[in-house]
C-alpha cells in the first residue's frame, strides 16, 4: 500500500486519525518541497474545506490520499479512498473555508 501513496501530498491508513489541522499541514509542507514554494492562499482553504468534507464521508480505519499524482503526466487528483476491492475518486472542487 505504501507504493500506492508515494506519489501524494499527505496519505495515511487510517483518514479519520488525524486532526483537520495536522493534514493541512502536512499538505503545506510536501507541496513546499515538491513545488519548491509555499502553497498560496486560495489552494490552502481549498484544502482545508476538502478535508473537512472528506472527513464526513470517509470511513473510519479506511485508507485516503490526498493530491494523489498519477505515475503517467501531470494529473492529479484531490482524494482518492482505497477500500478492499475498489478505489474511488474525488474531487473536491470549490470547497473554500
Amino acid at each position: 500500500m505504501e507504493r500506492i501513496f508515494a506519489s501524494c501530498l499527505y496519505h495515511k491508513e487510517s483518514y479519520q486519525t488525524d486532526p483537520a489541522e495536522e493534514i493541512l499541514g502536512d499538505l503545506k509542507m510536501r507541496y513546499k518541497l515538491i513545488a519548491r514554494e509555499r502553497p498560496d492562499n486560495y489552494l490552502s482553504g481549498s484544502w482545508a474545506g476538502s478535508i473537512g468534507a472528506m472527513k464526513t464521508v470517509v470511513p473510519d480505519g479506511v485508507p485516503a490520499a490526498m493530491e494523489y499524482i498519477f505515475p503517467i503526466g501531470n494529473e492529479s487528483v484531490d482524494c482518492l479512498i482505497i477500500g478492499k476491492r475498489d478505489v474511488a475518486i474525488v474531487e473536491t472542487k470549490g470547497w473554500r473555508k
